[in-house]
């Protein structure tokens, strides 16, 4: 995370923003999967981007930007998740990306 994602709110927020729009662009590239997969997309490198994209624009629908704004500080939040964020690994587009990879996640578990 860039340091100045921390210097204010609305920085850190722009940048959740940004992981909110990469995670739907992950959801549409797995949505699509199987298909041709250009030589120059680096497929270890998109299973990193879109679990990590995916993650961080669940946990803003269990915790406030506010309070993930705290969690990135290292800040206690002061409040419990107001739910979880849905398993990554399940049959969906994340799972599509990580088979277009070669990744057997049930290596992982």
């Amino acid at each position: 995370m860039p340091a100045s994602a921390l210097d204010s709110q609305s920085a850190f927020n722009e940048m959740l923003q940004g992981f909110v729009a990469a995670n739907a662009a992950y959801d549409d590239f797995g949505t699509a999967l199987p298909g041709t997969i250009p030589d120059e997309i680096n497929m270890g490198d998109m299973v990193q981007k879109a679990i990590v994209s995916y993650v961080i624009a669940e946990a803003i629908g269990v915790y406030s930007n506010a309070q993930l704004y705290q969690i990135a500080q290292g800040v206690d939040p002061g409040a419990d998740p107001t739910g979880s964020i849905p398993d990554p690994f399940a049959a969906g587009p994340i799972d599509n990306i990580l088979t277009a990879a070669g990744i057997d996640i049930s290596n992982f578990q």
